[in-house]
């Protein structure tokens, strides 16, 4: 892959095909994919020496790099270098970067200093923008800020959309349980419940992690298995009864009503499953 790509990259620049940085920023990225960020920095110098402007992406692909090397000195000169023309310069991209750099550094002052910037006037009204930030909020161990952004994509959600737009309510209690925040994330789940048709199986898997991880199994199940129902808009197949009598096995649970659910289902029980349900199902 590598050497095609950059075969490629050699005719586009006998045939003066390259005008911007798009090219050297594929090149970047493939080399980052490929766990060898120490070439990133030598396609930098190659857009300077050729005098092609940098976008957002490019100084990006750049402060990936200078992270994935430790370079956090690399770094703070990226940085220096967008402060001079914040303006023009630090847009989403950089900001959200840095503000990832930082968490993975554990630095988390400078994080939540680019995590402001994005709130004030750099971030697009999306989830996708809304869950980055509550993602790395939470990274930061600051709950405090994950609930106020909580708040705000919630007020988003619930005045400003004619269509109650599920994805923005599973960001919202994505943000509310990696705050721990547990009671405002069932409020909002059954609130969605009640005003959109879903779907709601993203937000089902949400509670069953958060449950996992505060080892309630019983509550996790109960998730679990109320997402694989969502997800087929059925019954559970062959595949979802073995995962959800994995994890009855794993958390020491059983079920003595799984053999008729089963039946019911119209399930055929292959060797494994019956391996399983006698573990589940003891007589």
């Amino acid at each position: 892959m590598k050497d095609e790509a950059l075969a490629l990259f050699k005719l586009m620049d006998e045939l003066k095909l390259i005008h911007s940085d798009l090219p050297l920023n594929d090149l970047m990225q493939l080399y980052l994919k490929l766990g060898q960020p120490e070439n990133v920095p030598e396609l930098i110098d190659e857009l300077k020496r050729r005098n092609i402007p940098r976008s957002s992406y490019t100084y990006g692909f750049l402060l990936w790099s200078y992270a994935e090397l430790n370079d956090m000195e690399g770094v703070e000169r990226v940085v220096e270098e967008l402060s001079n023309n914040v303006e023009e310069n630090c847009t989403w991209i950089e900001c959200s970067t840095l503000a990832a750099i930082y968490v993975q550094a554990n630095q988390f002052e400078k994080a939540e200093a680019f995590l402001r910037k994005l709130e004030s006037d750099k971030m697009p009204r999306k989830h996708e923008a809304y869950h980055s930030l509550i993602s790395l909020y939470a990274g930061t161990l600051n709950r405090a800020e994950v609930y106020q952004v909580c708040e705000a994509m919630k007020r988003v959600w619930e005045y400003s959309c004619s269509v109650y737009d599920m994805r923005l309510a599973d960001n919202v209690i994505h943000g509310y349980l990696s705050g721990d925040l547990l009671e405002e994330a069932e409020l909002v789940f059954d609130k969605a419940m009640k005003r959109c048709k879903g779907p709601f199986a993203i937000s089902w898997e949400r509670f069953m992690v958060y449950y996992l991880k505060k080892l309630r199994i019983d509550l996790a199940l109960k998730h679990m298995e109320a997402a694989v129902i969502l997800k087929n808009n059925s019954p559970l197949d062959s595949n979802a009864y073995g995962t959800l009598l994995k994890a009855y096995i794993v958390s020491g649970k059983v079920a003595p009503n799984m053999w008729q659910r089963l039946a019911k289902d119209g399930i055929e029980l292959s060797q494994e499953l019956q391996d399983l349900l006698v573990n589940v199902c003891p007589e």
